[in-house]
């Protein structure tokens, strides 16, 4: 049979390049009067002479598409990926005369090719590169492709023809400055964007950069080099962009987004084609959120403070911190919603208790955040905030001024998203002695209507174990590709403990309340340890060949926010290294509970008995997508005017 599937490949190639003679004739009309549009139309790739179908016919898809505006005309060819005879083949290039290719992608069906036409018309010469691995074959055989059904094609009318104008020499409007570098951006980060207009995905390149800089945000974008010298204007929601050159490439240019990256763009251009130009407007243009993703943390200074912006502040935004163990004293506190008769949400990020000290006759706390990095700007009636201390597990200790008879001091804190929010919101710092008389959660709860939460297992780590291992590991977003903004919940290392011929996995996660319930695929995570800190130590079973296993979070900002998210844990096996398995223990709650998934074939969701499918490889198609920290914190402090954000920039300014 194999033999059989290569005489017939020799055959289909030599057919392929074989030259042939007849006396069929093709028409070669062209088409200057086709109203602007976008056009999906009938192709044949045709042997040159005959007249006959090409092989390449056996390569394209039959339809082409079509983008005309006015001179600017683009036609998109789709190219099959598979096999020939049993054998793989793959199209690396195609030309269409000398019309330049513009843009080039593929999914996992079909390669795309899109060339800019210089004229339309019914045929043109064509070629195919393509190569046969098995067979060491790399062929560019000639063909004509032939549009069809262009007559049915509406056309400009007369009033329309007569009305356009003589064609004019586009006057320059680009506006050329100073960029914002990364260097000088206190965050940056990466992302991709969609636009509803070809023109415009072909000039403006993916991925672009978000750049964020005293609470403004700015989008980079990458222009194409065989574009950039064509363009006269470009022009967002009505502004010119700026450009860091208009005459030496790579170019690049930046807009100041007002509303964030969550709302969409005008964008208009003009483009000068010789000597005529060609103006575009009416394009969209919006970034997609989940493709964000941070390649640049800023780090703050310690003792930093900026009081620029806060008219209202004494002498004391100078303040640089001091060392507090020797004349402090602990105090409980809580912090309050603005308006005094509640817990803002936050409290749960300021850990208790604080030490409470005299400066200079002046009072001053010091407290620790949980996760500071989420806080932005932090300051009272008296001045900014001041770190005097960044912990290994992700916290801050701040030290700032309260009222000196240590009544209720007013906090506010600037909140910023990146491209998603930002505001500056207050709370009260308020001194209690003994227990404060809030409503009981669950009480609250049941007069809101909000379920109770569901949490995890606790279990006590009683069990011996076989072995253990220290391990680094990543949470990776579901589509295992890249990193999940929830990574950095996650301490490192990680261990693995063996049992009873299975493997589990111990972690420890910071700021665990908002986490409810956590799972893998064979079940429940038990909890073993809370610590002081607000972090958790759990356990539950993964895979024993150490591939990647799928994860379930249940989020739960109450009245906000409820849902459940999947990411993937993926565990570094080159890092495994052995460990004293006399340190560790294993909960027996966790033994007693094991389930075992089946392993059903790719696409597959869930198990009989309820547990998520798993192939032992990469998870596929989760339910839902793991949504960054950015916006579980974000939703979180909006639900109490006290927001917290997701790594922007560590530093109050």
């Amino acid at each position: 049979m194999k033999k059989f599937f290569n005489i017939l490949l020799v055959f289909i190639i030599a057919f392929f390049t074989l030259p042939f003679t007849g006396n069929t004739v093709f028409a070669d009309g062209a088409y200057d009067n086709i109203e602007n549009g976008d056009y999906k139309v009938k192709i044949n790739a045709l042997e040159k002479g005959t007249g006959d179908e090409s092989a390449a016919a056996n390569f394209m898809d039959d339809d082409a598409y079509l983008s005309i505006r006015d001179d600017h005309i683009t036609i998109t060819l789709k190219v099959k990926k598979g096999d020939m005879g049993g054998m793989d083949y793959d199209i690396k290039d195609m030309k269409i005369e000398e019309n330049e290719l513009t843009d080039k992608d593929e999914d996992e069906d079909a390669k795309y090719f899109t060339f800019q036409l210089d004229s339309l018309k019914n045929v043109y010469d064509s070629q195919i590169r393509y190569v046969v691995p098995s067979m060491g074959m790399d062929h560019s055989p000639d063909f004509i492709l032939q549009l069809n059904g262009l007559d049915e094609l509406p056309v400009k009318s007369d009033e329309e023809d007569s009305e356009k104008e003589e064609p004019t020499e586009a006057p320059e409007e680009r506006e050329v400055g100073g960029l914002l570098t990364e260097k000088e951006a206190d965050a940056v980060y990466q992302l991709e964007y969609g636009t509803d207009s070809d023109i415009t995905a072909g000039q403006l390149v993916n991925p672009v950069k978000l750049l964020e800089k005293d609470n403004k945000e700015y989008i980079q974008i990458p222009i194409n080099e065989n574009g950039a010298q064509f363009l006269r204007s470009l022009k967002f929601d009505g502004e010119e962009v700026t450009w860091n050159s208009i005459d030496e490439g790579p170019h690049n240019i930046q807009f100041e987004l007002k509303n964030g990256i969550e709302d969409k763009l005008d964008v208009s251009m003009v483009i000068q084609d010789g000597p005529k130009s060609m103006s575009h407007d009416g394009i969209k243009l919006w970034f997609d959120e989940g493709s964000l993703e941070m390649i640049k943390e800023p780090t703050p200074e310690k003792g930093e403070s900026d009081g620029d912006n806060n008219s209202d502040k004494t002498s004391d935004e100078t303040y640089k911190g001091t060392d507090v163990e020797e004349n402090s004293k602990d105090v409980d506190y809580v912090i309050l919603h603005e308006n005094g008769k509640e817990k803002s949400t936050a409290n749960s990020f300021f850990q208790k208790p604080g030490k409470l000290f005299e400066k200079d006759g002046k009072q001053y706390v010091q407290v620790t955040i949980s996760n500071g990095d989420m806080v932005k700007n932090l300051s009272t009636t008296h001045g900014d905030a001041t770190i005097v201390n960044e912990n290994k597990d992700g916290s801050i200790d701040v030290q700032f001024r309260v009222n000196d008879d240590l009544s209720d001091t007013l906090l506010k804190m600037d909140i910023s998203v990146p491209g998603m929010y930002k505001k500056t919101h207050e709370a009260i710092f308020s001194f209690i002695e003994g227990e404060p008389e809030f409503e009981d959660d669950e009480l609250e709860r049941e007069q809101s209507g909000e379920q109770a939460k569901p949490q995890n297992p606790k279990g006590e780590a009683n069990q011996e174990v076989d072995k253990a291992y220290k391990i680094d590991y990543t949470i990776n977003h579901k589509n295992g590709e890249k990193k999940s903004v929830a990574d950095e919940f996650f301490l490192k290392p990680g261990f693995l403990l063996e049992k009873g011929g299975k493997t589990y996995a111990q972690l420890t996660i910071n700021n665990a309340d908002m986490i409810e319930q956590l799972s893998s695929e064979y079940g429940d995570a038990v909890i073993i340890e809370q610590n002081n800190n607000g972090s958790i130590t759990v356990q539950f079973r993964v895979h024993n060949d150490l591939s990647d296993t799928l994860l379930k979070m249940q989020i739960n900002v109450p009245g906000v926010y409820n849902e459940e998210h999947e990411a993937i844990l993926v565990l570094d096996k080159d890092s495994k290294e052995e460990v004293d398995p006399s340190d560790f223990k294993i909960a027996k709650e966790l033994l007693d509970g094991d389930k075992t998934p089946k392993k059903p074939k790719f696409g597959d969701t869930d198990n009989n008995d309820g547990t998520p499918a798993s192939t032992g490889e990469k998870p596929q198609n989760p339910k839902t997508g793991d949504t960054s920290g950015i916006l579980l914190y974000t939703l979180l402090l909006l639900g109490s005017t006290l927001p917290l954000v997701s790594k922007v920039r560590r530093r109050f300014n």
